[in-house]
Parts: C-alpha cells; sequence; structure tokens
C-alpha cells in the first residue's frame, strides 16, 4: 500500500534574489559512448550517475522508480526488474519502513539517519516481456557531495540530480550550492554531457499530481511554480530536462533540520492514505530516449515488441496524450 500527503498552500511569488557566489566549477567527467548497435541480441548497458543529498533521499527515489517503471512499461510489452539482491533488499526494506511509518499515524517528524556512506550502486534491467536473453541494463550510481564540497565524477551516460525540500526553504543550502557547481562543470562539456535530468522531489507543500491512475498530472499551476522555482534556483549552459516527481510515501518537507537534511511529516489530510508515487519513470525514459536519438540507435528493435523508443512513445501518448511529449526546460524557450 502505498501512502502520501499534501497540505495545500496558496502564497505570494518568492521576491527575484541575486543568485548564491557557488565555489569554483568542479571537474565532472562523463563521456560520450560509442553507438550501440542496433541489433537486439544480447545484453546492452548504460551507466546513469545519480546525486542526491544523502542515500536515503536517492533510495526513496528509486524504489518509486521500480514501481512506476514497472507499470510504464508492462502496459507496451517490456519488463522492468532487478537480479540483485542487494538491490531488491534495499527496495524492499525502504518502502517496508516507510509504509510502517505512514501507517503508525505518527507525529513524530521523518528523519533521515547520520550516515557516512558517499556511493552505491543498483542495476536494473529491461527486457522484452518473457525474453531476459535480451537486456538493457541500467546501472544507477548513486553518489553525494563530499565533505569538501566536490562531487565524484566518473564515465556517465546520462546524469540525474535530485533536488529535494530545500528548494522551498533554503536558496544558500549547501547541498543546493553544490549542484549549481556541477551544472557549471557539464555546461563547458556541450553535448558530450550527454543527458541531464533535474529531479524534483518533495514538492507536496505546493501541490500533488492528480487525475485518474497513470493519467494523473501535476496541476498547470503547480508545474509553474516549480518550474520558476528551479529556474530561479538554477541555471546551465546545457539542455536540462526539469521532471516533478512524488515518490514513495508523499510525506511533505515541513522545513530542514539541523544537519540541514529535509524534515517531513505526515500530513493532516486524507490524501496520504491514497497516495502513490507519480512520474518517477519518466527521468528513465527520458534518458534512454535522448541516448537513442543521440546515437541513432534503439533497443529491441528486431523484436516482435518493435523497440524501446516505440514503447517510451507509446507510454508517452497514454499519460499525456501526445507521443511526442517532451519535459519542460530549465532554459527557458528564448534561451535554447
Amino acid at each position: 500500500m502505498a501512502f502520501g500527503s499534501i497540505v495545500m498552500e496558496e502564497r505570494a511569488p518568492r521576491p527575484v534574489k541575486a543568485k548564491p557566489v557557488s565555489t569554483p566549477v568542479r571537474e565532472v567527467q562523463t563521456v560520450t559512448k560509442e553507438p550501440a548497435a542496433p541489433s537486439a541480441g544480447g545484453r546492452k548497458r548504460l551507466e546513469i550517475l545519480l546525486v542526491g543529498r544523502n542515500l536515503a533521499l536517492m533510495q526513496e527515489f528509486l524504489c518509486s522508480m521500480n514501481q512506476n517503471m514497472g507499470e510504464a512499461l508492462s502496459g507496451q510489452g517490456l519488463a522492468f526488474y532487478t537480479q540483485e539482491l542487494a538491490s531488491i533488499s534495499d527496495i524492499i526494506e525502504k518502502k517496508k519502513r516507510l509504509e510502517q511509518y505512514c501507517w503508525s499515524f505518527s507525529d513524530a517528524d521523518w528523519r533521515y539517519p547520520e550516515s557516512g556512506e558517499e556511493s552505491r550502486t543498483y542495476t536494473f534491467s529491461i527486457s522484452p516481456a518473457g525474453s531476459q536473453g535480451q537486456a538493457l541494463d541500467l546501472v544507477i550510481r548513486c553518489v553525494t557531495p563530499r565533505g569538501d564540497g566536490t562531487i565524484p565524477g566518473g564515465q556517465a551516460d546520462g546524469m540525474w540530480l535530485l533536488s529535494d525540500g530545500a528548494l522551498l526553504y533554503d536558496e544558500r543550502d549547501d547541498y543546493l550550492v553544490a549542484l549549481q557547481d556541477m551544472l557549471d562543470g557539464l555546461s563547458g562539456k556541450g553535448e558530450n554531457a550527454g543527458p541531464v535530468c533535474l529531479i524534483l522531489s518533495q514538492i507536496e507543500r505546493l501541490g500533488h499530481f492528480d487525475g485518474p491512475g497513470a493519467l494523473s498530472l501535476l496541476p498547470p499551476k503547480v508545474s509553474a511554480r516549480v518550474t520558476a522555482l528551479c529556474r530561479e534556483r538554477f541555471s546551465a549552459g546545457i539542455p536540462v530536462a526539469l521532471i516533478p516527481v512524488q515518490v514513495y510515501g508523499g510525506m511533505e518537507c515541513a522545513g530542514l533540520d539541523e544537519k540541514h537534511d529535509p524534515l517531513l511529516r505526515i500530513g493532516q489530510n486524507s490524501f496520504y492514505q491514497s497516495y502513490v508515487p507519480d512520474n518517477c519513470q519518466i527521468p528513465c525514459l527520458y534518458t534512454i530516449q535522448a541516448i537513442c536519438a543521440a546515437r541513432n540507435t534503439d533497443y529491441f528493435a528486431d523484436t516482435a515488441e518493435s523497440g524501446m523508443m516505440r514503447g517510451i512513445r507509446g507510454h508517452y501518448g497514454s499519460k499525456f496524450g501526445n507521443p511526442q511529449w517532451a519535459p519542460e526546460m530549465l532554459q527557458e524557450k528564448e534561451e535554447q
């Protein structure tokens, strides 16, 4: 059972403020790999760098991505799964802890534990339904900014930057500054940076996805407000996709704790009782689509399902009503 919460609050637009001064740009190494062969035979591999404030936050997102990806691809003749025991165990444990907390109707705040772990890798796979002999493996390396403020680089086909509730509270938050530093580092690489997603979680204070099941959308006013906050806070010289998500649990961010981690709590309405993760499949689908377009290739193109690109467009058509749907970008249209 999934849960969630939301408290709607009408606020005056935030006044435009000068962006905080970032520390010197840190080197972020990404590479564009050789194009994959159009044939769908065997296994292919994509590496994604997921940057988050702490490992627990990233696990909550991956738990939600696992659920949303499975639902999205099952209707397209594709399967999403993991064969790694550690990945399965972490997802189950995270989901169980969130369920126990929400079912307890606790008045206590949800706090993130101290953790010295800076990196962990998870592998998920996509295959034509019933045929795991052909697979696209997504190797997702979770990293956090180090104590000295640097962010581990390395080879990656794509990059996901996980924003959180601090976006609503603290423009000078050290983690948000680190994200801007990474965007500055990527901007100098141009097309070689690969697809970049700025994933916006813990936005429930502003609003939540609404609508019938898989057709749920973020209300236009909420979407516009989130986009405006991101453009006020971040900038980049490369295309960056803005993707708001609802992660498993759906608790409202009530501020930041003494460690500067988001402080979450169950909302005062009943929304959490029917809460489900939403839109967490989009960073994955957008990244695969962008890589296929850049490399002029497709995965599973010679199968009965006719390829990943067909499946992605099919899902966009079902969810957004437009097979050619594309996310909002960090750069405003006149800047692109």
